[in-house]
Formats: structure tokens, sequence, C-alpha cells
């Protein structure tokens, strides 16, 4: 039955959703969901469930174990890696395949992947690698271990204003 609902992991819309109990992936961000139910679209978003750490969404790259999937944004998702000749983590990003046909924004992939090679300092993530398998286009960087300021703020969290100010003193150094 076609419906008209939204994709709980990146608010896409869905089209033909499976029989109620079975499983279909987002053509967007490849997120997996059971749909428990046929409904309305509402109900549909409401009940899937969206596994953004299931393996079979991890991308198969060249020397690197993906772990799990730490966030996404409008170019790509990030993960967390191990780089296996080096054995230590590191955070992966790529970008969407659906932005692959799209010119631009694989070269504003690679400018992003360029710049910030350029830089050196201790407020800016450094750029280990980027590269291009299978037709996946990825940076490799350092993974920092810890909860983003983006989530603290979304979180609601009654921030000190002396460390707001500090957080917001070395984003400007960096």
């Amino acid at each position: 039955m076609p419906i008209a609902a939204k994709c709980p992991g990146c608010n896409a819309p869905l089209q033909d959703a499976p029989a109620p109990g079975a499983s279909y992936q987002c053509p967007n961000c490849s997120g997996v969901f059971h749909a428990s139910h046929v409904g309305e679209p509402d109900q549909i978003a409401e009940t899937a469930i969206f596994d953004p750490n299931a393996a079979s969404q991890f991308p198969t790259l060249p020397d690197y174990e993906i772990l799990e999937a730490l966030g996404k944004g409008g170019m790509g998702q990030v993960y967390l890696a191990k780089q296996l000749k080096l054995d230590r983590l590191v955070a992966i990003k790529v970008i969407r395949s659906d932005l692959l046909s799209d010119r631009g924004a694989v070269k504003r992939f690679q400018r992003e992947a360029k710049a910030v090679a350029r830089l050196a300092h201790p407020n800016v993530v450094a750029i280990f690698d980027a590269d291009e398998a299978d037709g996946i286009h990825y940076l490799v960087m350092e993974y920092i271990d810890g909860d983003d300021l983006g989530s603290l703020v979304r979180g609601g969290a009654q921030l000190p204003i002396a460390q707001v100010c500090d957080w917001v003193r070395q984003a400007a150094l960096g």
C-alpha cells in the first residue's frame, strides 16, 4: 500500500512502505526501519525504529573497520572507525550517496578536505586522509571522544556562562 511518511532518521519523504512487520531502508540516509503497522503517514514515522548502527548501512573502506555511526550533517555521515594498519580510532566522514551525482557537492567535499588539511591548531580536528574507494568519497579525521557542543545545546543543558565564553573563545581561536 503506497503511503507518504517521513523517515525518522533524516525526515525525508518515504513512499511504498512494506507490509506491517516488514523492514525497509530509506533511500536517502540508508536508515533501516521496521514498520510495526501501516496506517496514517504520521503513525508510520512514530512506529518505525531507526537503527543508525545497522551493520548493513556501514560503508566498506580499505584499511578501516567501521564501528558505529557518530552523526550526520548536510554533506554526509560521520562514523567511528578503527584504522587497521595503525590500530587507532579515527572519525570518517562519508559524502551522502545522493550527492555523488552533483559534481559541485563532490568538489565542495574535496575543498573541505584540502582546507582542513592546511590547518594545524589544537582547536581544529586534524585530517589524516581523503580518498575515494568504490565510489565512496571520504575524509579520515582525528577522533575526539566526548559530547559535541550541538548535542549539549539541543539537550537544553544549563551551561555556566564562564564555560560557554571559554568554548566560544576556543572556537574563535580555531
